[in-house]
């Protein structure tokens, strides 16, 4: 082999080598671009998802049972979070906390002793936390997205007493009477309107249940001489109801 022949061999073998060298690089950067891409494009995809928060103006019509004892409709007020299962899907999931003001009765006593005036209170209360399922059904008609919704979780009734004096700026008592919580469910339908970019009008109606509960309520036959306690009995049944909500929603 003569010299030329050697160095044209030891040419090709080094550029041989930095082509392969180079191609491996290149693999390894292609790899590193997509996996980037990737992670990107999913971190992307996570906060694409839409979020809604909702404060709702409610009304609670109880009925069957429930009517019996309560035969008036409620108004109440609800706070309620949604996120969506994915930036490509109209379902949504979250969780809700609503309150609804029921009933009170109010005693004016006077110490038999010395005189001393005090001031009774007693006030029945209705509250839920529910888990969300939300579909929307892929309508919009003029700025209206109409939906269905499911709830799940728990409420409650609870009566509560306070004493307070106007004699006495600094006294108060407060008694925790009667206090009981139960499996609830819920189905809604409902309407969002858009009145600007992300805030919507969001109307829904719907039926709530429940397991049987224990509450307390007024009763017009009693008389109060001690207490406003004085004027509640206890009922048990579940919580029926026909709900009607209407708040404003927030998307971000």
């Amino acid at each position: 082999m003569d010299l030329r022949k050697g160095i044209f061999i030891m040419l090709m073998s080094c550029y041989i080598g930095a082509y392969a060298q180079n191609d491996s690089d290149n693999q390894e950067s292609n790899s590193q671009v997509e996996e980037y891409n990737e992670e990107a494009y999913m971190e992307e995809d996570d906060y694409s998802r839409v979020q809604f928060i909702e404060l709702n103006l409610l009304l609670t019509d109880p009925t069957s049972a429930l009517k019996r004892n309560l035969n008036s409709k409620y108004i109440g007020f609800g706070l309620d979070y949604l996120i969506q299962l994915s930036s490509d899907t109209p379902g949504f999931v979250g969780m809700g906390l609503d309150y609804t003001y029921l009933e009170n009765a109010r005693l004016a006593t006077v110490d038999p002793v010395d005189g001393f005036p005090f001031d009774h209170s007693t006030t029945t209360s209705l509250g839920s936390w529910t888990a969300i399922y939300r579909h929307y059904l892929g309508l919009n008609v003029i700025g209206i997205q109409p939906f269905v919704e499911g709830r799940f979780g728990l409420s409650a009734m609870w009566t509560s007493t306070s004493v307070s004096s106007s004699e006495d700026a600094d006294f108060s008592e407060f008694d925790g009477n009667n206090f009981d919580a139960s499996i609830s469910y819920a189905f809604r339908v409902g309407l969002h309107y858009a009145v600007a970019e992300a805030i919507y009008i969001t109307t829904k109606i719907g039926y709530m249940s429940s397991l049987s509960t224990e509450y307390d309520i007024k009763d017009a036959k009693l008389v109060g001489d001690t207490s406003s306690y004085d004027f509640y009995t206890r009922k048990r049944s579940t919580l029926d109801a026909i709900r009607y909500d209407l708040g404003v929603t927030f998307a971000f």
